[in-house]
């Protein structure tokens, strides 16, 4: 049986499509893992300009360190902003996220291309509003990391009066600034310094709790270490920063004592003209005898 031309170049490039399909679908979309845990996956940037450092290597330690140190911080009320107090940063990841997504994001940043990113989801696939999706990539000496949960839950808290939450990292000195952002994308996204933040010393250890000594014996005595001298790395930036929030908070504090004692004079001002006059005493009545 014999076909028309016409029919024979539709079928051709139908078929070309079809590869041309399966071939693309396999090189920007890679899943590395995917369980009740989360997954982790390669797909296409949603930067077409954006041309990344991939494929690169980063080490599962860098990309934990990076996990780690991301934490959402709420906004103070007005009270304590005026008490100088503020509210302890709440840690984005836990433990065993850490522990699952590390190595398989630095997986999937070794196979990812120029052209792509490296996808994550925490926990089981469900309905999207609920879905705890993110991305990385790298460009230049930067890591960036983008959370856009992390919008949704500060807009559309509990009662829908949740609390404004900033992105905090620590530690601070391997965070780049907002200038370094690529795009117009306005989902929450952390850069980091992967090199200068490998070159830092780890976190010290908490320290141990005491232990009990047996009955009957004595406790050994603590021992002693010179006071370190040594600043880490970072050191000397946070500590200027802490002191100009700590200025900051003082001149405020200085000019609500100011605007304090202005309304108790004026308030002294309006109570001393407002005070009736008092009343003539009225004459003593002469005895007519």
């Amino acid at each position: 049986m014999r076909h028309s031309p016409n029919y024979t170049l539709a079928c051709s490039i139908l078929c070309s499509l079809l590869v041309s399909a399966c071939s693309s679908s396999a090189r920007l979309d890679i899943t590395i893992k995917d369980t009740e845990q989360g997954a982790v996956y390669v797909e296409r940037s949603r930067d077409t300009s954006l041309q990344a450092a991939h494929p690169i290597a980063v080490a599962p330690r860098t990309i934990a360190r990076i996990l780690r140190g991301i934490a959402t911080q709420e906004e103070p009320g007005f009270l304590r902003k005026l008490a100088g107090g503020k509210t302890e940063p709440v840690n984005v990841f836990r433990e065993e996220e850490i522990e699952f997504l590390a190595p398989l994001l630095s997986e999937g940043l070794a196979t990812a291309a120029p052209d792509q990113q490296v996808g994550f989801r925490i926990g089981q696939a469900r309905a999207a509003a609920d879905k705890k999706v993110g991305s990385l990539y790298a460009y230049g000496r930067s890591l960036y990391v983008t959370l856009p949960w992390i919008t949704l839950e500060s807009r559309y808290g509990a009662g829908g009066s949740a609390p404004v939450k900033t992105l905090v990292f620590a530690p601070e000195s391997a965070r780049r600034p907002d200038s370094y952002r690529r795009g117009s994308s306005p989902d929450p996204t952390i850069i980091v310094d992967y090199e200068l933040l490998a070159a830092l010393p780890d976190a010290p250890p908490a320290p141990a709790p005491p232990v009990a000594a047996p009955s009957g014996t004595k406790p050994a005595p603590a021992a002693t270490s010179a006071p370190s001298t040594a600043a880490p790395p970072g050191t000397d930036q946070e500590l200027r920063a802490l002191q100009d929030q700590m200025r900051q908070k003082n001149e405020e504090l200085e000019e609500l004592r100011k605007e304090m004692q202005d309304i108790r004079r004026q308030l002294n001002e309006t109570s001393s003209t407002a005070k009736p006059a008092k009343p003539k005493p009225k004459p003593a009545p002469q005895d007519s005898r």
